[in-house]
């Protein structure tokens, strides 16, 4: 994936723009006049205004061809790897919070149960969640939660295990159907309330996300193309004295005595 998606010639071309739209600015804010110009040990007078033509001609060129290699560039954008590589992690800072939110419900389930019973969510649960928060504000069903298949074999699992064994045994629902009626209800309130959680941890990442995006997006809308531009055409315009610039020269800093 690009770094920039603007070429060489592209920036090339922008280097250009800024560099002749600074001559025309500054010969006018500073009032330069160029009416003769040595060779081979002669001097060759013109009129001044061709200075200032030759300076308009070159912006107009330049601005001609940048925009055009620009617009190029644009239409074969391709996503930056730094911006590609911040999506991936905002996914992943995603499905983190869904792995938490199924591990935090585990947990309360654990709480409830007597010794020796751990409750499994298996992967179907997260998918569930991501179905609950896909179509959120609206509220899933149960049938429509679960539509994957059975809802305490395929989603819950309990794991019994006695005092001193080894290994546990699985519970099925038709042999405790209390425990399991009792989970269902955590799950199902769980996923019931996950999709504003996941909004709202959305919405605290969005600072962090957006502003990545907005300031790659700020720099090569703004300042490599909407700048160069700009400065074009206050340069044209300065040398038809559309637009005073002679204010600039009372930024040059004092000189040192």
């Amino acid at each position: 994936m690009a770094i920039d998606p603007l070429s060489n010639t592209t920036r090339v071309e922008r280097r250009n723009l800024l560099a002749v739209s600074t001559i025309a600015i500054t010969s006018r804010a500073f009032s330069i006049v160029v009416d003769t110009i040595p060779v081979a040990g002669l001097s060759m007078h013109f009129s001044p205004g061709v200075f200032s033509f030759l300076l308009m001609i070159s912006t107009v060129y330049f601005i001609i061809v940048f925009l055009l290699y620009y617009i190029i560039d644009l239409k074969d954008f391709e996503v930056p790897n730094h911006l590609a590589v911040t999506d991936k992690l905002y996914a992943e800072k995603v499905a983190r919070f869904r792995s938490a939110e199924i591990g935090r419900l585990a947990n309360i389930i654990n709480a409830t149960l007597g010794a020796g019973y751990r409750v499994v969510l298996s992967e179907i649960f997260s998918s569930v969640l991501s179905k609950a928060d896909a179509m959120w504000p609206r509220k899933l069903d149960k049938s429509a939660a679960f539509a994957t298949g059975p809802y305490s074999g395929d989603i819950i699992q309990l794991l019994y295990t006695a005092p001193n064994a080894t290994s546990g045994a699985w519970i099925t629902k038709t042999e405790d159907p209390d425990k399991f009626s009792k989970m269902e209800e955590f799950c199902f309130d769980t996923i019931l309330r996950f999709g504003f959680r996941a909004r709202i941890h959305r919405i605290r990442m969005m600072p962090w996300l957006y502003s990545v995006h907005m300031l790659y997006m700020f720099r090569l809308y703004a300042i490599d193309g909407v700048l160069p531009v700009f400065l074009g055409i206050l340069a044209i315009a300065s040398l038809y004295n559309a637009v005073d610039v002679t204010w600039l020269s009372g930024l040059v800093p004092a000189k040192i005595p």
